[in-house]
């Protein structure tokens, strides 16, 4: 017998969250797991809503976004609906990554802008919901600017957010859920079953991220 892992809940209500991610991974990563292991594992969880989070590792590698990408992306959102055909899945955008300039500013690297885009069209053409978490971080330059704050909400790579940075990202992604939440219950139920909870109101399946202005929340 072989044995991946062990399940340790309670039966009283609440949320489960797993992590299912190879750590330092890519899709391309992703998809060279063992399909038919990883596919009936996930079935196991039953899961009600699966976020598929990549690009930040992926921005550092030459001609990412293009046609392959793209395929290798759909690849695991087939894979997840194999799995769970009636979960909802999300593509979450790659947060900034910063980079020191010549000036001795600190700017964006411009595959998190194409990598932004791209990932926006493959959760449009396959049916997903997306969360812009570049956008709704700020945008062009955050990690400069979280990088000055106080307290830092972004390490000196640029890349890796501080314990006050992290709980920022969350806050932005559980209220952009919330908010695609109270809007989906408030149209009512829908015909064309669970995946519609997460479709904004012009048939996009978009959630649409609420920017942070001024200071970071305490």
């Amino acid at each position: 017998m072989t044995l991946y892992g062990v399940v340790l809940e309670t039966s009283g209500p609440g949320l489960v969250y797993d992590a299912v991610g190879a750590n330092g991974a890519s899709i391309h990563a992703l998809n060279r797991l063992e399909e038919t292991d990883w596919i009936e594992a996930l079935a196991l969880r039953g899961s009600d809503l699966v976020i598929l989070n990549y690009g930040t590792n992926e921005s550092t590698m030459e001609g990412v976004g293009g046609p392959r990408y793209e395929r290798e992306y759909a690849e695991a959102i087939r894979r997840v609906r194999t799995a769970l055909p009636e979960a909802s899945v999300l593509v979450m955008a790659p947060m900034d990554r910063g980079e020191r300039l010549e000036d001795g500013s600190i700017g964006t690297l411009p595959s998190i802008r194409r990598l932004v885009t791209v990932q926006r069209r493959i959760a449009r053409e396959n049916g997903c919901a997306f969360f812009d978490t570049f956008a709704a971080m700020g945008g062009e330059g955050t990690m400069g600017r979280w990088y000055e704050s106080e307290p830092r909400l972004v390490t000196g790579d640029f890349t890796h957010t501080t314990k006050p940075g992290s709980d920022r990202v969350a806050r932005l992604l559980v209220g952009a859920l919330q908010a695609a939440r109270t809007a989906s219950l408030a149209r009512g139920p829908s015909a064309s079953g669970r995946r519609q909870a997460t479709k904004g109101r012009s048939g996009d399946p978009v959630v649409s991220p609420q920017r942070e202005a001024g200071p970071p929340p305490s």
